[in-house]
């Protein structure tokens, strides 16, 4: 099974021996940060099943981060523990009521409390694990185009919604790539539907192995793809954009051997932009790549 991670996020390291020695009889990975840089970079690309902050730190510091949190829909819903000197509860629960705080701890009693909320808290998160992953199991045939595996355009609203919330987290850049089967139509009045679905599930299969885990791969309609590009600027999603151009041209397709080429927009996300304004522009770009003669790659 899956090891709890506890994150935590204190600049004085006075209590990291003691919270180590406490919880070592739990199956918890206990991830130290002291600055709110290294707890947002770890937030990234990890997920904390639950985040401890030490009320020592500076109070805009620990506004911050739970202001980080709370714009990145993956860790918005993380519970947060706060260990505090402060004896005002009610002014510090007013003031942080909408960032997810579960409890607030003295540092006088704070491990024994923190150790038996984190059995109950652990035995919830199994239970709910198994749930989650029930749904999310049920969720996915919604989402998922059935020909190719690709995501489809809800899919893509859903993958959106995440890459937009990390740009408003943690000013996380990521870009659009939009491709079209050149001459598809043909494929399938030559060769038949068959086989111009065989082609369009190879394509998918030589995409998905070609790009990133954390980049997404839709089907939007008919023989048009979309690729979302995380943690990526316009000039990293040229490069992938330009790499599958190449690698689409050089590749025989079904048992036919068929040449395929492919055309190509690339646009970068502007923020605050809506999806439908972003599609559009991207739509531009790939209207002008099969317009100059097809098999491009044209990006703005």
């Amino acid at each position: 099974m899956k090891q709890y991670n506890l994150l935590t996020f204190d600049n004085s390291q006075l209590y990291h021996q003691e919270l180590s020695s406490e919880l070592q009889c739990l199956d918890i990975n206990i991830i130290y940060t002291i600055t709110k840089e290294e707890a947002l970079e770890y937030l990234m690309d990890n997920h904390a099943d639950l985040i401890l902050i030490y009320i020592s730190l500076d109070s805009i510091e620990i506004l911050e981060l739970l202001e980080n949190l709370h714009n990145d829909i993956e860790s918005s819903g993380t519970p947060v523990i706060l260990i505090s000197h402060l004896e005002d509860y009610d002014h510090l629960s007013s003031t942080l009521k909408e960032h997810n705080i579960i409890s607030l701890f003295t540092y006088k009693s704070y491990l024994h409390q923190l150790k038996n909320l984190l059995v109950y808290l652990q035995n919830v998160d199994r239970t709910q694990k198994t749930l989650t992953n029930e749904l999310s199991e049920s969720e996915l045939r919604n989402v998922i185009d059935p020909l190719t595996g690709a995501y489809n355009r809800y899919g893509a609203e859903d993958k959106f919604y995440q890459l937009t919330s990390r740009v408003k987290a943690y000013s996380e850049p990521f870009s659009l790539i939009m491709l079209d089967i050149d001459y598809f139509k043909k494929v399938n009045d030559t060769y038949g539907h068959d086989v111009g679905d065989d082609v369009l599930i190879e394509i998918s299969k030589l995409t998905q192995n070609s790009i990133r885990d954390n980049d997404s791969f839709i089907r939007f309609g008919g023989e048009e793809f979309f690729i979302f590009i995380a943690a990526a600027n316009l000039e990293v999603a040229i490069y992938i954009a330009e790499k599958l151009q190449k690698l689409i041209k050089s590749t025989p397709f079904t048992n036919k051997e068929l040449a395929i080429t492919a055309s190509f927009g690339v646009t970068e996300y502007v923020p605050n932009e809506e999806m439908s304004t972003l599609i559009k522009r991207v739509d531009i770009l790939l209207y002008k790549a099969k317009e100059s003669g097809r098999d491009k790659v044209i990006a703005r």
